[in-house]
């Protein structure tokens, strides 16, 4: 196993050795020359003469490699050699090369040299370091006439790209940048820039890729120039660039040291921004002289740093002066000059400083004016309000005091304690003078009087200021106990928090009518202020009323006040029925009944307190009259029907109960009373009496009576009458009172109304006639019910009365002989209202009266026995006549008898029964029919 890994190894070495003795097929191609050589030294060193006037040259060598070859004194032997770079090469240049390529293309500087060796390569044998042999280059310069290649006239890079042809239009170019510090680089579009200093030498681009062509010239070389430069400060947050003076600019650094980077720039459109990165700049540092001049202190150099910044450090405000001669600008040169001012407060124009509210007492330092604010600037006068100083009065000064100013260090302070207005510093420089004011005022916690409002009539909205007069600023809100916190950091936008929505302006409370405490707590430059506002609404307000019996007044009414103007110039203090008794308005009338009210002014309108004042007298209330089932309501009391009126006790009749008991009672009701909803109802239907409602007042008592009158419907007595003997036609009265008038009349179903109707429109209707007070139902003898219906003050009630029609009647009694069983007769009483009168029978003719007169009650056939007039005739034949008295007339009922024989008993009885059955059966029929009617 040992020994196949060895033979494996030794085949590996051989391959890769055989590998590495090859000539690359790219080295083949392009160094031909080479693969043909039996010795190294025979081709070597390339000689090649330089025919123009230039420094820089190309030459192409191959890549490192290892190869075997004949010795040249001793042709038969055969050696290994390995090509390498030479070590510490003095000679710096540019590879060219592609990725693939297995050799390069060095760029070199060989100066004006007339003779110039270089290595490509330096051959050594296997494990030696002494260099065997060189593959070399041998340059000359030519002894005769050189052509020209340098190019007279500089190019202008600004506009210039790597993309454009230096030398020939139609020949391709390959262009190197050359400097004498940083050497060689590509111009392309890898490395696009160009820096002051640059030289350009374009090659024919077609020579670094010929397998011939193995050393070459430049086509052309030409300098390079750009148009000069200005200077520019790099933008820093900690800084403020003014150059709108081209002569001389400000720059305003917040504080000191300060570091800064200048910048040599082109403002127009180049393609070489960074060409004057690498450039020195001299500075000078200067000093205000006062005239338009300054004066010189001294110059230092500002070189690039090892990031190609130029940072300058500034421990203190200075004037600085920074120049730049580019000699490649123009074609003799150009000089860039900068003045520059490096302060803090460079500020020359009039400006108004942000104001400063203190808590008063609380300014910690003195209102002041710098006497030097910058280092071009001078304080030539200071004033605050209507006291001024020039600076110039202080000079000589021992004191240094002029008033309330006072000179101290490099300041001019205002002694005035709590300052309160404008102060104003006026400067010169060498732009002219400006202004600096800045307004102070001091405040204390505020607040302000009660503001009064009626409900809803507030003007404004109740808001806080975001901003106190510009002095401080809205931190906390506080409206009846609820805060609001860190104001200033809410978004002024329209959001809302708690009751509150904020714009720029103001946070608004959004109740529309506040009633309550608001606090606006202000942050000022110096401390902390609160400005408080108190807002009440009132809504005009009645009291209760204040009820009184007539001539008992408990209170006089008044309005008390501060003061009423318009009493204060009255005799006596007295106007009308008012009069001014100490902080009180009162009234002088007795018995006041109305309403008094109490203006009073707020601060935004007016409100009033308006107090009843009513009396009560026991009143007489007309009696309600209705007719049966139509009074619409249930008699009542209101528990309460006006304030300070309340209902004690309820009485219909003699039955009464206290209002106490009924609200305390199961369900509120108790007898015939019912407490529901405020009032107090009496329940039974059709109450006929005096209902009572007993009241408690503000002082004393009343009570309210009505008495209620039921008006029933009427029957009247019924009117019988003989027939064809009534005397008078069915009528109704027009008006009975003055409460009831007659609306229909109603006869058997039918209805006549006539109410509305005149006379003569009552004439043209049927049946019906006026006759004075009466409406006349035009009938012969009429059968039936008459209705009289009449108006009432509630509701509507009728008369009624019915009329019926009694005729004579004519009865036959047939019986047999000898076989009646009563005595024939004429009943005195047939009903309550009718009377015999009269009786006949044949010529037998008397009257009750008669009768009843007589001694024996009797005359002839004719006997008063009881309640009857008999026939005292066994067997009576002929006829009985009974004359009645009715209500009406007179009335007769005849009864004619009629015996009859018989042939045998049987017969005889069995008729007899029959006869004498319906003899008894017609008189009681006539009977009935009397009672009936």
């Amino acid at each position: 196993m040992n020994q196949l890994l060895k033979v494996l190894w030794i085949l590996a070495v051989y391959s890769i050795h055989q590998n590495s003795c090859k000539l690359s097929e790219d080295v083949r191609k392009h160094f031909k020359y080479f693969e043909k050589a039996k010795t190294v030294e025979e081709y070597f060193p390339r000689k090649y003469t330089i025919m123009s006037n230039t420094e820089i040259i190309a030459i192409k060598c191959p890549e490192e490699w290892e190869g075997n070859f004949h010795q040249k004194n001793e042709p038969g032997k055969k050696y290994d050699l390995l090509f390498k770079k030479p070590n510490g090469t003095v000679e710096k240049y540019l590879s060219i090369k592609k990725n693939e390529d297995r050799h390069e293309w060095r760029i070199y500087n060989i100066r004006n040299n007339l003779e110039k060796k270089i290595d490509c390569l330096i051959a050594y044998k296997i494990n030696s370091t002494s260099p065997f042999t060189k593959w070399n280059h041998m340059i000359n310069r030519t002894s005769g006439s050189k052509f020209n290649i340098i190019r007279g006239k500089k190019l202008n890079i600004a506009l210039y790209s790597h993309a454009k042809k230096i030398c020939k239009p139609k020949i391709p170019e390959r262009t190197i940048a050359f400097d004498v510090k940083s050497g060689f680089r590509e111009f392309n579009s890898k490395f696009p820039n160009l820096y002051k200093g640059d030289t350009l030498i374009s090659f024919g681009a077609d020579n670094f890729t010929s397998e011939t062509v193995e050393f070459q010239e430049p086509i052309c070389i030409t300098k390079v120039f750009h148009p000069p430069p200005t200077f520019d400060i790099k933008k820093d947050r900690k800084i403020k660039i003014n150059t709108k003076n081209k002569e001389l600019w400000l720059v305003d650094a917040q504080s000191f040291p300060w570091n800064f980077t200048i910048i040599l720039a082109y403002k127009n459109s180049t393609n070489q921004p960074g060409f004057f990165n690498y450039e020195k700049i001299n500075v000078t540092y200067l000093k205000d002289s006062g005239s338009q001049e300054f004066n010189e202190i001294h110059t230092t150099t500002l070189e690039p740093n090892e990031s190609n910044k130029r940072v300058f450090t500034l421990h203190v405000s200075a004037i600085l002066e920074f120049k730049y001669y580019c000699d490649d600008c123009i074609q003799d040169g150009v000089t860039v000059t900068q003045k520059v001012v490096f302060g803090s407060n460079l500020n020359f124009r009039n400006q108004m400083l942000s104001s400063v509210g203190y808590v008063k007492d609380k300014l910690n330092f003195n209102v002041n004016c710098s006497i030097k604010p910058n280092i071009i600037t001078e304080l030539k006068n200071m004033s605050f309000n209507e006291e001024k100083v020039d600076i110039h009065e202080f000079q000589g000064k021992y004191s240094k005091s002029i008033g309330n100013f006072k000179l101290e260090k490099d300041f001019v302070i205002f002694k005035k304690k709590n300052p309160s207005g404008t102060l104003r510093c006026n400067y010169k420089h060498r732009f002219g003078e400006h202004t600096t004011s800045q307004k102070y005022k001091f405040s204390n916690d505020e607040h302000r009087p009660l503001i009064t409002y009626y409900y809803n009539n507030l003007l404004f909205k109740a808001n806080c200021s975001t901003h106190k007069d510009s002095f401080g600023t809205l931190i906390t809100i506080s409206y009846n106990g609820e805060t609001i916190t860190e104001v200033n950091e809410v978004e002024k936008n329209g959001q809302s928090i708690e009751e509150f929505i904020f714009d720029e302006n103001f946070a608004t409370l959004m109740d529309n009518n506040p009633n309550g405490e608001l606090s606006c707590i202000y942050k000022l430059t110096y401390g902390e202020v609160e400005k408080k506002e108190s807002y009440k609404y009132f809504k005009n307000e009645t009291s209760a009323s204040i009820t009184y019996p007539y001539g008992d007044l408990p209170v006089k009414p008044e309005c008390r006040m501060d003061q009423v103007d318009d009493l204060n110039n009255a005799t006596g203090k007295t106007k009308g029925n008012f009069k001014m008794e100490g902080k009180k308005v009162i009234f002088l009338g007795n018995n006041p009944k109305g309403k008094l009210s109490c203006i009073y002014k707020l601060t935004h309108g007016v409100y009033s307190i308006n107090k009843i004042f009513k009396y009560f007298k026991t009143p007489t209330l007309p009696p309600i009259k209705y007719a049966t089932d139509q009074l619409g309501f249930n008699p009542n009391c209101s528990q309460e029907p006006e304030k300070n009126v309340k209902l004690k006790t309820i009485m219909f009749n003699d039955e009464s109960i206290e209002i106490e008991d009924l609200e305390n009672a199961s369900g509120q009701k108790k007898g015939s009373f019912k407490l529901d909803r405020g009032f107090v109802s009496f329940l039974p239907d059709n109450p006929k009496g005096k209902f009572t409602c007993v009241y408690t007042l503000y002082k004393g008592k009343t009570e309210t009576s009505q008495v209620y009158e039921l008006i029933e419907e009427r029957t009247l007595d019924s009117v019988r009458y003989a027939h064809d003997q009534l005397n008078f036609n069915p009528n109704c009265s027009k008006k009975v009172n003055d409460i009831t008038s007659l609306k229909a009349i109603e006869f058997n179903g039918k209805t006549i109304v006539v109410e509305g109707l005149d006379d003569a429109a009552i004439n043209r209707v049927e049946n019906l006639k006026s006759d004075g007070n009466l409406y006349t139902f035009i009938v012969k003898n009429p059968e039936g019910k008459f209705t009289c219906i009449y108006k009432v003050p509630i509701g509507e009630t009728k008369i009624f009365q019915e009329y019926k029609s009694i005729s004579n009647e004519t009865l036959l009694v047939k019986y047999p002989f000898n076989r009646f069983e009563y005595k024939a007769n004429c009943s005195r009483h047939l009903n309550s209202f009718t009377h015999l009168r009269g009786i006949q029978f044949k010529d037998d003719k008397t009257t009750v009266v008669s009768l009843q007169r007589s001694r024996v009650g009797a005359l002839g056939r004719l006997k008063l026995e009881k309640d009857f007039v008999i026939n005292t005739e066994k067997n009576p034949n002929g006829t009985l006549s009974c004359l009645y008295d009715v209500p009406v007339g007179k009335i007769m009922i005849e009864k004619n008898f009629s015996p009859f024989l018989v042939d045998d008993e049987e017969n005889s009885t069995s008729k007899s029964e029959g006869i004498i059955s319906i003899i008894f059966k017609s008189l009681v029929l006539i009977n009935m029919m009397i009672a009936i009617i």
